[in-house]
């Protein structure tokens, strides 16, 4: 779109109103409250679990061991329990299994 002159004019974006911000920073909040392992058989035996987006792995040999791995990882990985995720979601065979609350 030319202006006058012939000059192009820039885009107008639409403002972001203070209710937007508040409904994106809490989305922002409750990612942080969710962690999610990708768990795969391991080529030696037993599971792995890998989280996605944090440097967090961990293994065992069955999945109910496997599961209080990944809560004792979480708590070593996040030692301030208020930078803890809630919930924890293990992801098995790319199946998701119910979520794992992290006790306090």
């Amino acid at each position: 779109m030319e202006g006058k002159g012939g000059r192009r004019r820039g885009l107008r974006l639409p403002l972001i109103s203070d209710t937007n911000r508040q409904v994106m920073a809490r989305q922002q909040g409750q990612q942080d409250t969710e962690l999610v392992f990708l768990v795969e058989e391991a080529a030696e035996g037993g599971y792995t679990a890998r989280a996605l987006g944090q440097s967090v792995f961990t293994q065992a040999e069955t999945r109910a061991e496997l599961v209080e791995a990944v809560r004792d990882a979480i708590r070593c990985h996040f030692e301030n329990k208020a930078d803890r995720p809630k919930i924890i979601r293990l992801h098995y065979d790319g199946k998701e299994n119910p979520p794992c609350v992290v006790p306090g």
